[in-house]
């Protein structure tokens, strides 16, 4: 199963497998209760049902590409805010020295 290909332009901040009461599932922990079968003859079919009677649900976190400008905006400030403070420290922290 995985991702979906139906939304690429997102930056992914978490992606999981759930059950039904919300316990997160490592993907290994996925295969090992629906494991793929060479005889089966529509595997697909037959995965999607072990997920279904399972109670397994893919879960992704996303914040889209659109936002990625907002971002770099609000870091910039606070890296500037961050770096006025520090300077102002330090220049008070020299003026008030004595010589």
């Amino acid at each position: 199963m995985g991702p979906s290909l139906a939304f690429q332009d997102r930056w992914i901040l978490d992606e999981t497998w759930l059950t039904r009461t919300g316990e997160r599932l490592s993907w290994e922990r996925v295969y090992q209760l629906c494991p793929p079968d060479a005889n089966d003859q529509n595997p697909e079919t037959s995965y999607q049902q072990c997920l279904v009677d399972n109670g397994l649900q893919y879960f992704q976190a996303f914040h889209p590409t659109d936002r990625f400008g907002q971002f770099q905006l609000i870091e910039t400030a606070l890296y500037l805010g961050v770096a006025a403070g520090l300077f102002a420290f330090a220049y008070w922290w020299l003026t008030r020295r004595p010589a």
